[in-house]
């Protein structure tokens, strides 16, 4: 609740990146938007913690479906990217082809990510963040980075394997006295039942 109430916060809606920001130095969408399509041209995406819908365009807007617990955020989104819907309730399942997820779980204590992989049966899901144990932090809003080696046991387990990785430099962090400051982008595809 208090991760909520923060998000909720005119703290937690400045926090969040508005659409024309790129921290990262790229375009991101044009780089989401070149993954997807290497991945399955035309995806229907779940946007898991959109925000401010800053990377919506990097997706087909007809399979299109941003979700974040901002609803404040998500007004900006709809104004922002007309055509494409946004949703402050997490459905109990998701069946888009690919779960996106990016600066989001570093924000979540690993249940309150466990509740919900629980829910997704994508084929696909995209991991994107800053990573390493280093970031982590107390606080609003809380840091619980993890290494992706970290991620790679958590989706193990709802059925998921390595996919692909990739890292790009973090523009916005280069200047801090960090050994990791890149964006690290992980893809992981539907490979086992483990239920």
């Amino acid at each position: 609740m208090e991760a909520y109430n923060y998000w909720n916060s005119d703290d937690g809606f400045r926090a969040i990146q508005n659409p024309a920001q790129h921290g990262e130095g790229v375009d991101m969408v044009e780089y989401y938007k070149a993954l997807v399509d290497e991945l399955l041209p035309g995806a229907s995406v779940f946007d898991f913690g959109c925000g401010k819908g800053r990377l919506s365009k990097a997706f087909d807007k007809s399979g299109y479906l941003g979700y974040d617990i901002c609803a404040k955020a998500l007004e900006t989104a709809h104004k922002t990217n007309k055509g494409y819907n946004y949703i402050t309730d997490l459905p109990l399942r998701i069946d888009r082809d690919i779960f996106f997820a990016a600066t989001a779980f570093l924000h979540m204590k690993e249940e309150e990510i466990r509740e919900v992989l629980c829910r997704v049966e994508s084929k696909y899901i995209i991991i994107s963040e800053v990573m390493g144990y280093d970031w982590r932090r107390d606080g609003m809003p809380p840091a619980y980075n993890r290494p992706p080696m970290a991620y790679d046991n958590l989706l193990y387990d709802y059925g998921y394997r390595p996919l692909d990785a990739d890292q790009i430099p973090y523009e916005h962090y280069a200047s801090w006295n960090r050994d990791n400051t890149n964006l690290v982008t992980l893809v992981y595809v539907r490979g086992w039942e483990t239920c």
